[in-house]
């Protein structure tokens, strides 16, 4: 759409005249930008600026689509938790040892599963969580990880024998829709 800005006017209150039609325009910040921009561009310019906000306009509906589908494209369902949780069993290992008032609990991981690098643990306790954000579970927490002189990530904690049951570890490799793996801590498999 081409504008030709001979035929635009305006007077100090606000209102705007295009040819033979006036209208009354409040004075917001937008439309002083657009005003300004097209009284210092001039006629011969106006097809360019209208490019150039058409340009824009465009690449903010581009950018708001595709970052509404990365968003919605990455699904972990419960047979996925399921199936990897089998699949990696061996690089996870969890002792127990039981000590006069608590529970000590030692977890060691791979640094790498598939290609996807450790990213952290989170302690449950409650009914396993495959979508965290239900909330099915009494209480989650991160657990400090690090990396020890095996080439393997490590972390504890220590538990009181009343909070010692329906507690598991979810693992996560990778980033963003990444990998998880999930274990229950079997108490009663404690060394003493």
């Amino acid at each position: 759409m081409f504008i030709n800005t001979n035929y635009i006017t305006s007077n100090s209150n606000g209102k705007i005249t295009v040819g033979s039609r006036s209208a009354q325009y409040s004075q917001t910040v937008f439309f002083r930008l657009m005003w300004a921009l097209c009284a210092f561009q001039g006629a011969s310019d106006m097809v360019l600026l209208n490019r150039l906000t058409s340009s824009i306009f465009l690449v903010l509906t581009i950018s708001s689509f595709s970052a509404s589908s990365i968003a919605s494209s990455c699904i972990i369902s419960e047979d996925m938790v399921l199936s990897w949780s089998e699949q990696h069993k061996e690089n996870v290992e969890i002792k127990i040892r039981k000590d006069k008032a608590e529970y000590f609990v030692e977890i060691s991981v791979s640094p790498i599963i598939n290609g996807k690098a450790f990213k952290d643990i989170f302690l449950f306790k409650g009914k396993p969580a495959y979508d965290a954000t239900k909330m099915d579970h009494e209480f989650s927490m991160p657990l400090g990880a690090w990396q020890g002189d095996e080439n393997k990530m490590y972390a504890f904690y220590t538990i009181k024998p009343y909070l010692a049951k329906d507690n598991y570890l979810s693992i996560s490799y990778g980033e963003d829709c990444g990998m998880y793996i999930q274990y229950p801590v079997k108490f009663e498999l404690a060394m003493e």
